[in-house]
């Protein structure tokens, strides 16, 4: 979130810019909802935080998954 300042729009104002869907926005932000967006800021920041470390721990489960096939000794046809 950025913060700007302009004489010609009467004030500083927030603003948000974020891409979705492969299309970049930017929308403003008034000063009554920005307790709210910071809050859902952080809220996403903590989501993104956490799939990065499932993603993570799910390669790392499959790698060990693979290891361990690898070296299981097959059964013998007689």
């Amino acid at each position: 979130m950025s913060f700007h300042s302009t004489r010609s729009s009467g004030g500083a104002y927030r603003q948000i810019s974020y891409t979705f869907q492969k299309r970049s926005r930017s929308d403003y932000v008034r000063p009554d909802d920005l307790p709210r967006i910071r809050e859902e800021l952080k809220n996403y920041a903590r989501f993104k935080a956490l799939c990065e470390k499932l993603v993570a721990e799910s390669l790392a489960l499959s790698k060990l998954r693979s290891a361990a096939s690898r070296n299981r000794p097959r059964p013998s046809s007689a």
